[in-house]
């Protein structure tokens, strides 16, 4: 049967500041004496005396609960309880269809607030109001659960899954599990809302209890889009166990929830699609015909790659419109570690077909390596990572137009967004300052210095030498002190340190050899670690000669230290503006 909403009648009035008050604080006795009809008491904004009720009613539960113990004796029904309810809907059964402006009856107010005992009574009021026919009663009742507000086109269950009421919810899937609830004006239905907001309890719910869920959201998304944005894991759990299907359902733009995690870098995320269906990392979307993999390596999220690949080894040989493949992105978008590990002489032993795709050729004939080169051709990572010739692999036949049309190619690439979240920049290097030459003069000259004062220390020690003469004359005075031999371990590990971290930058200025680049590594560990033993040996060398202070001893040794916590933040700065 058809349910109407009921109108506003032309003759109402707005209430009075008594009633009001009445209204707010669930005051029985101030309307059984009212003789006139409650239905044409509104606000200016059509709400009635029960829609002022259950708007506010929740501020009074919180209000009274702050007062409960100054107020002991103060009735939790006046505040809580379905009475006042029930009162009014028996002088005037009316209100309970009765619309707002915005084309809200009670029950949107009150799944709103979530109070579950007055939902179930506006349910069971709409049933007895068919004067006892109790199948046009629970029809009724269905019909008053589709009512939608005129503003979002929400039903009472949109709005109850939006705030998260799960007994609302549950009263609500209750009282009509058969019905298919349509998307609202922004395109969601109330499962894609409660996915979105991460409530996974009211996913599983709406998912259990009703016989039929829709699922959709804006712009063709599903709750499982929704619940991938909200990173959710537990509802994205709950609905990969009961709605398997939607995990290789796609969007207007063609992208899956694996597009979505892969390129919001929700590694745990990605893990759990593909452990449902793997088949997801084969889809490509519409636009760039990209898949998921191609997608984590355009946002540089490396963990995420490396998952895709552990699933799904095959998916690294599709390419996109241009004709990448996910090295072609990892080639301007890694930094450090991650793109050694995929760009290194090691990579062809862990995955197997990586060795090929670093020289497969796009549209344009750009291979990885001669973006990786294009990209940042000062950067002398870039000259540490390609060793073994692959930097002449890179540089062959690649000439000024063509590097003018790679990096033309790169800057089209920082527009569009997914999920709402922007593409990274691409970072180009080409006018950087700091290449690999410059780069091995600063560090030879910091290995060298450090080489000089360490190996001056070691025959200028702390607390000098014995004069007197005998078998111990010319013996450090402090040999039997513990700082002092930890002073002459640690500023002898400085001394080998730096002298290898020398040997290095030597060895790397063999003419013509792309090889020598695999040293530099080596030498910037070394002389890191020359640094570190040098500091290590002023603190343990001033702590022998002021062991007499303690207090003074302490105080240098915590200044020194403090080096290696400033070292560290330091390190973490560079390291995030690095993948900035």
């Amino acid at each position: 049967m058809d349910i109407e909403i009921q109108e506003n009648v032309e003759t109402a009035t707005y209430m009075d500041v008594d009633l009001y008050k009445a209204a707010v604080d669930g005051k029985i006795e101030a309307f059984n004496d009212y003789k006139g009809r409650l239905e044409r008491i509104v606000t200016p904004n059509q709400n009635t005396v029960l829609h002022v009720y259950l708007a506010n009613r929740r501020h009074k539960a919180i209000v009274f609960h702050m007062i409960y113990f100054i107020y002991y004796r103060y009735r939790a029904s006046t505040l809580r309880s379905t009475e006042f309810v029930e009162h009014l809907l028996n002088q005037c059964s009316s209100l309970l269809l009765q619309a707002n402006a915005k084309g809200e009856i009670p029950l949107h107010i009150e799944a709103r607030y979530g109070h579950r005992p007055t939902v179930k009574l506006l349910l069971e009021r709409a049933k007895f109001a068919q004067q006892g026919d109790l199948e046009n009663g629970i029809e009724a009742a269905k019909e008053m659960l589709r009512i939608r507000d005129n503003k979002e086109e929400n039903t009472p269950l949109h709005i109850a899954a939006r705030y998260g009421h799960l007994e609302v919810v549950r009263a609500l899937v209750e009282a009509d599990p058969d019905f298919v609830y349509p998307a609202n004006k922004y395109g969601e239905t109330p499962l894609y809302i409660a996915a979105r907001r991460g409530y996974h309890h009211l996913v599983a719910e709406m998912l259990t209890k009703c016989k039929s869920v829709a699922h959709a959201g804006p712009k063709g998304t599903t709750a499982l889009h929704a619940a991938v944005m909200a990173n959710d894991r537990e509802t994205v759990r709950i609905i990969l166990k009961m709605k398997k299907i939607l995990a290789s359902e796609t969007d207007d733009n063609g992208r899956s929830p694996l597009h979505f995690a892969a390129h919001l870098g929700y590694r745990s995320i990605v893990k759990q699609i593909l452990e449902c269906d793997k088949s997801t990392s084969y889809i490509v979307d519409f636009e760039g015909k990209m898949t998921a993999l191609h997608m984590a390596a355009r946002q540089s999220h490396a963990s995420i790659m490396k998952e895709i690949i552990r699933h799904c080894p095959d998916c690294c040989e599709l390419v996109d419109k241009r004709g990448w493949n996910f090295l072609h992105f990892a080639a301007v978008t890694l930094y450090r570690l991650p793109l050694r590990q995929f760009f290194g002489d090691d990579i062809g032993i862990r995955y197997v077909s990586m060795e090929n795709l670093l020289s497969q050729k796009d549209e344009h004939g750009n291979t990885p390596l001669q973006l990786l080169v294009t990209s940042r051709p000062n950067r002398y990572g870039t000259a540490m990572m390609c060793t073994n010739d692959k930097m002449e692999l890179g540089k062959e036949n690649l000439t000024m137009k063509e590097e003018e049309q790679i990096l033309n190619l790169l800057t089209e690439l920082g527009s569009g967004e997914v999920a709402g979240v922007p593409f990274r920049p691409i970072r180009l290097y080409r006018k950087a300052p700091f290449g690999f030459e410059k780069a091995r003069e600063s560090h030879l000259v910091v290995a060298a210095l450090i080489a000089t004062v360490t190996f001056a220390a070691a025959f200028t020690i702390p607390g000098g030498y014995k004069t007197e003469k005998g078998v111990d004359e010319g013996t450090a005075i402090l040999i039997r002190n513990a700082a002092f031999n930890m002073f002459v371990i640690s500023n002898a590990i400085a001394v080998v340190s730096s002298l290898l971290a020398v040997l290095f930058h030597f060895l790397m200025a063999r003419p013509r050899s792309q090889k020598s680049f695999a040293s530099y590594p080596y030498a910037y560990r070394c002389t890191l670690f020359a640094v570190g033993a040098m500091v290590i040996a002023f603190i343990t060398g001033a702590f022998a000669v002021l062991e007499p202070s303690l207090g003074l001893a302490i105080t240098t040794c915590l200044i020194g230290l403090s080096f290696f916590l400033v070292a560290l933040c330091v390190d973490r700065s560079f390291a995030l503006l690095d993948v900035a």
